[in-house]
């Protein structure tokens, strides 16, 4: 192992160090606009379905993929339910 860092590039221990700085900065808390909330969804969406058609098998990358987009949602709506209350605006009366 040491072999391995003793001859690793000093440009990975830059980029590492540059890593570890936004994770850092990442834990504080940030206001993030509505157009970067918007668009970055379609963007990675397009992304990843322009990547099904670079595979060997389209098809079946994309049942997969489509595997993989159920097995998410599920995981998502486990994780965190839809609430009854709280934050529906309250009829006036």
């Amino acid at each position: 192992m040491l072999n391995a860092l003793q001859n690793t590039p000093p440009w990975v221990y830059a980029l590492f160090v540059l890593l570890c700085y936004f994770g850092i900065k990442a834990l504080s808390p940030t206001r993030e606009s509505k157009i970067s909330l918007l668009i970055t969804p379609p963007i990675l969406l397009a992304w990843s379905l322009y990547s099904l058609n670079l595979a060997l098998h389209p098809v079946l990358s994309l049942g997969f993929w489509l595997v993989a987009v159920l097995v998410g949602s599920a995981a998502g709506l486990l994780v965190f339910p839809a609430r009854t209350s709280g934050w529906m605006p309250r009829e006036p009366g």
